[in-house]
């Protein structure tokens, strides 16, 4: 299996990819032809937001099953071109609430010391 990220992400993510033994993994510094020939034989995507998986991307992306965003929403991915092409779309809402939580709380008590 093939996995294209085409943005920075944890370094631990990566690796746990890496680390399954059929999987190559093309990382963004590894994109030097430019995604959509990436994507040519690529059978899973992640995304997080900067990239914009429109219909010319994924018409190039003839093999492509699956896209992960890595972040909440999907205003970045084109659902009815995936959904045209049987691409199945997931994100990780709440992978973040517990930083924006923590930050909350932060706030909160440099509010109350009056900083």
């Amino acid at each position: 299996m093939k996995i294209v990220i085409a943005e920075k992400v944890a370094a631990n993510a990566v690796q746990l990819l890496k680390d399954e033994a059929d999987w190559t993994v093309v990382t963004p510094d590894q994109l030097g032809n430019g995604l959509e020939a990436a994507l040519r034989d690529a059978d899973a995507l992640i995304v997080r937001s900067a990239v914009d998986v429109n219909a010319q991307v994924l018409r190039s992306a003839r093999k492509l099953r699956v896209i992960g965003r890595a972040g909440v929403g999907v205003d970045n991915i084109d659902l009815e071109a995936a959904t045209k092409a049987g691409i199945a779309v997931m994100n990780t809402p709440g992978a973040n609430a517990v930083a924006v939580g923590a930050l909350g709380w932060k706030w909160r008590g440099a509010h109350a010391r009056s900083i």
